[in-house]
């Protein structure tokens, strides 16, 4: 495929978001914290299924697995990119860093026609990311977002993740979801008690969602996302029922060690677009599901 015929395939699905009238929407917060679920009502389907959307949801989790892997493979196959599509090693991000003799042999098969695609669309989209994994290597998902937004023929993007990386590539809008903090860890416990071994969480992992989300919220000695007020006595019994090992420890990663009661905020720095909770009425800054517009 010809670059002429590249930008004409990519014009057609209005996929340029520069220039296009594309919405690309953020929702940020913790694992568990129910941002797929929104999207999926609001009637976006995965990127990686089989139904056709102009609605669709991307993950970070979307980019773990070899079955989504291949769906990846035939968005590149159709955007021109034949010769990397038949890379099956790792996702092709990942390539020119970690693979470099398979890179080497894909630009020795390649035509120049793929070669120039791929530089176009490395300049347009980039390999950028503002967090690594554990293991000290760049988070490539964020990238796989990115290249799967920029290639997908779709007209609103939904990126699920919890963070905000996304931003290095796009302007987005940023939705930041919050659940009031009893009820997000019921929805621990229950994910932990259902048998989709997949969703349970590690509530003593620092890395999962409870420590996610005192990264992202504090305790307030006033209303500010809602006028919920907690007791701590009630939440430390809360978080040893989930079976947390050290409750105090989230109590003081909240702020809330020196205090009976607190309500919570968002942390200094944090500044989305909207906030929305998506389990209860507004009754503070976090507006109602109901009133959430893109």
């Amino acid at each position: 495929m010809s670059i002429l015929n590249y930008s004409s395939w990519k014009n057609s699905f209005v996929i340029n978001e520069s220039n296009s009238t594309r919405k690309l929407i953020l929702f940020s917060w913790p694992s568990a914290s129910g941002k797929s679920t929104l999207a999926k009502k609001l009637g976006a389907t995965g990127w990686n299924s089989n139904n056709k959307s102009n609605m669709i949801l991307i993950g970070t989790d979307d980019f773990n697995n070899e079955g989504d892997f291949k769906k990846f493979q035939e968005i590149l196959k159709k955007a021109g990119l034949i010769e990397l599509s038949k890379f099956s090693k790792d996702w092709h991000w990942l390539v020119e860093t970690y693979y470099k003799k398979d890179f080497k042999n894909w630009k020795e098969s390649a035509d120049n026609d793929e070669l120039n695609l791929y530089n176009e669309i490395k300049r347009e989209v980039g390999f950028s990311s503002s967090r690594t994994t554990a293991s000290g290597r760049p988070d490539g998902r964020v990238c796989g977002m990115a290249w799967v937004a920029h290639l997908y023929p779709a007209k609103t993007i939904i990126f699920d993740d919890i963070d905000i990386a996304i931003k290095n590539y796009f302007e987005v809008k940023d939705i930041l979801l919050f659940t009031p903090l009893n009820i997000f860890i019921d929805n621990i416990k229950s994910r932990n008690k259902s048998g989709d071994a997949s969703s349970k969480i590690n509530v003593n992992d620092d890395g999962t969602a409870l420590y996610q989300y005192c990264k992202w919220y504090e305790a307030s000695n006033k209303p500010d996302l809602e006028n919920k007020k907690y007791l701590k006595e009630d939440i430390l019994k809360e978080l040893s029922d989930a079976g947390h090992k050290n409750p105090n420890e989230i109590i003081k990663s909240l702020g809330a060690e020196k205090m009976d009661e607190f309500y919570l905020k968002t942390r200094p720095g944090v500044n989305p677009d909207v906030i929305v909770n998506t389990r209860e009425k507004s009754s503070g800054r976090a507006i109602d599901i109901n009133r959430l517009k893109f």
